[in-house]
């Protein structure tokens, strides 16, 4: 027997311990799915009863809405082939044993912040590597307007971009110029604001020969932060802007930047 896996960051995908998939038809109701998806996200981490009736059936009575949540909660339990993967602890709920894509990846952001910082580059750009193929999509669910749906996804959607832009930087550190290129024009198609990511980019550009590029990212970004938020870029940015123009030689870029 394997393990329960539960993909979040697309359409909800289980896989059973014997390794049989959970169809989305399923599913009896779109609640069941958003009930899983809030246990899923806080995977191993208690979740307390009142929180995710308020969430789910906010208009329900008190003992109505328990009963919703016991019936969901069995469902929950009956799809996934396990009585023991939804614990009640206090007045909580925690959903333990499984695998999901949102705990690995959060683990391999954390990993990847940790080795640029401690100066492992090497080790932080493998890392990245892992994550891949978890962030598919952003996270939905049945209510997808919800306030917990959507301040999920933001905080998801924000690791997501300081991952790329860590291993950017992890990338350039070990001379990956074209993946750290790569890369940093992710983190700005999520977002073209982020300062990192446009002086990563720049300095992969000028070490890969291409300063006219990398120039124009300058030109480009300058002009996006005027008109949209009237600032202008940061002394860090303008300066190695300079440093370009001036001509000063790829590795002399890097060097000053870091």
């Amino acid at each position: 027997m394997g393990v329960i896996r539960i993909r979040l960051l697309d359409d909800l995908f289980v896989v059973r311990a014997d390794g049989t998939p959970v169809h989305p038809a399923d599913w009896r109701t779109g609640k069941t799915m958003d009930l899983l998806r809030m246990l899923a996200i806080h995977v191993e981490r208690p979740v307390r009863v009142e929180s995710i009736i308020e969430r789910l059936w906010p208009a329900a009575t008190r003992e109505r809405g328990r009963g919703s949540l016991r019936t969901a909660v069995s469902e929950v339990r009956r799809q996934l082939g396990d009585k023991e993967c939804v614990a009640r602890i206090h007045d909580s709920l925690v959903l333990t044993g499984v695998w999901t894509d949102v705990a690995t990846f959060e683990q391999i952001a954390g990993r990847v912040r940790a080795m640029r910082e401690q100066g492992r580059p090497s080790e932080g750009a493998m890392a990245a590597m892992d994550a891949r193929d978890l962030y598919r999509d952003d996270l939905h669910a049945y209510d997808d307007d919800h306030d917990w749906v959507r301040a999920e996804r933001e905080r998801l959607r924000l690791l997501r971009q300081d991952l790329l832009t860590d291993a950017a930087e992890c990338a350039v550190a070990i001379g990956c110029h074209r993946e750290a290129a790569t890369l940093a024009k992710s983190a700005l198609h999520f977002e073209p604001t982020s300062e990192i990511a446009v002086r990563t980019l720049m300095t992969a550009l000028s070490e890969l020969g291409d300063v006219a590029r990398a120039l124009r990212v300058y030109a480009d970004f300058r002009a996006c932060l005027v008109d949209d938020l009237g600032v202008e870029p940061s002394h860090q940015t303008r300066g190695l802007h300079l440093r370009l123009l001036r001509g000063e030689s790829p590795e002399t870029v890097r060097l000053q930047q870091a």
